[in-house]
Order: C-alpha cells, then sequence, then structure tokens
C-alpha cells in the first residue's frame, strides 16, 4: 500500500486491530494521521483515555511497525493475553514477555512523526495464522 507522506490526511491508511479473543479475525481500520491517537484511544481503552503505550519499533520483511496497547493492561490480572499479538511480535524479534487487552498495530514514526500504516504483508500474515488457528479450534 502505498501512502502519500506528504499529506497528513492520506485516506490510505490503516491500523490493524487484534483481540485477544482468539475466535475474532484481525481487523483492518482506516485511519487519518491527525487522527490516530483518537482512533487508539477508542480502539484500546473505549474511549477512556487512560493512556496507551508503544512498543519500540519492530523490525518486519515489510517495514517497521509499532504494537499499542491499553496503558494499565499490563496492570490488571483480569485482562487477558492477546496470544496472536504476541506471536506476531515475537515472530519479527520483539521479546515481549506479555501482550494484553485489543493490540493495534501500525507503521513506525517517519521522519516527520508521523506513523505509517501497517504494512499490508504483516497484516496478511496475521490474517492468515488468525484464520489457521480458528480453523483449528
Amino acid at each position: 500500500m502505498t501512502t502519500d507522506k506528504t499529506n497528513p490526511n492520506a485516506d490510505d491508511l490503516f491500523a490493524l486491530v487484534i483481540r485477544p479473543d482468539t475466535n475474532v479475525a484481525p481487523e483492518r481500520v482506516p485511519f487519518k494521521r491527525e487522527r490516530l491517537l483518537d482512533v487508539l484511544y477508542e480502539l484500546i481503552e473505549d474511549g477512556e483515555r487512560q493512556g496507551v503505550d508503544a512498543t519500540s519499533a519492530i523490525p518486519t520483511p515489510w517495514g517497521d511497525v509499532r504494537a499499542y496497547v491499553g496503558g494499565h493492561s499490563a496492570l490488571v490480572p483480569d485482562v487477558p493475553t492477546n496470544s496472536l499479538a504476541l506471536a506476531m511480535v515475537r515472530a519479527y524479534g520483539y521479546h515481549a514477555p506479555d501482550l494484553r487487552g485489543t493490540v493495534v498495530i501500525v507503521g513506525d514514526v517517519d521522519p516527520d512523526g508521523w506513523n505509517g500504516s501497517c504494512p499490508e504483508g504483516l497484516a496478511a500474515r496475521a490474517e492468515e495464522v488468525s484464520a489457521i488457528h480458528r480453523a483449528h479450534q
């Protein structure tokens, strides 16, 4: 997917939303660059604005990404582990001990300070792994 880095309102950006329920396929959610934080709060924190945390850059064959999680998710014992998101980030060398709750993956920050779209290849791989898992449950 090509994005226009000179246009902060580019419409072809999407975040990959991975829910902790393994019966739910990853979802592609479009966003505009200047509204990413609002989208993250809405998807991860249900609009509560309690905070979101990002991983450092995770290198993938399709470009670097960042995974965003709820700022309190690691502290609340009843927030479920997100096994698909955890497997995905570990597969590309990010050794997180745990990822809990909804995880949102977007492209890494570019030199102008904007997050890009989730790479198409990574989204397709997550969807493939999710489908295989659901088929074997």
